[in-house]
């Protein structure tokens, strides 16, 4: 049962998300980071968009150049205290009290983020 429930809610991730890295179309202020949509970028500290969508390749995490060591370290820091509100709370209303945590996101986006 715990299973079905886990798979039913990463397909709806799936359908409602940016595919391909957990960071494209939000935006990161402290311990936070919130779902805009279009190429922002929540970890590119240099203009917020895309550095993939920037020269004309689709948004990945295991082929974008802030996939780096530095930051995969950072981000597995940050990631059981940020927070993140993903569209889905947007657009279901569904009342989840303040998002969940990066690591799960990440957990239910991408898998791991090496």
């Amino acid at each position: 049962m715990l299973f079905q429930l886990y798979r039913k809610n990463k397909e709806l991730y799936a359908q409602l998300e940016e595919p391909g890295c957990p960071f494209r179309g939000f935006h990161a202020v402290i311990g936070s980071m919130t779902y805009f949509g279009g190429s922002l970028c929540a970890i590119n500290e240099e203009g917020g968009l895309c550095k993939r969508e920037i020269i004309g390749n689709p948004p990945n995490w295991l082929g974008c150049p802030l996939n780096t060591r530095i930051n995969r370290i950072a981000i597995e820091i940050g990631s059981e205290r940020v927070m993140v509100l993903p569209r889905k709370i947007h657009i279901l209303r569904e009342r989840q009290e303040g998002g969940m945590l990066l690591a799960d996101w990440i957990s239910r986006t991408i898998g791991t983020i090496d």
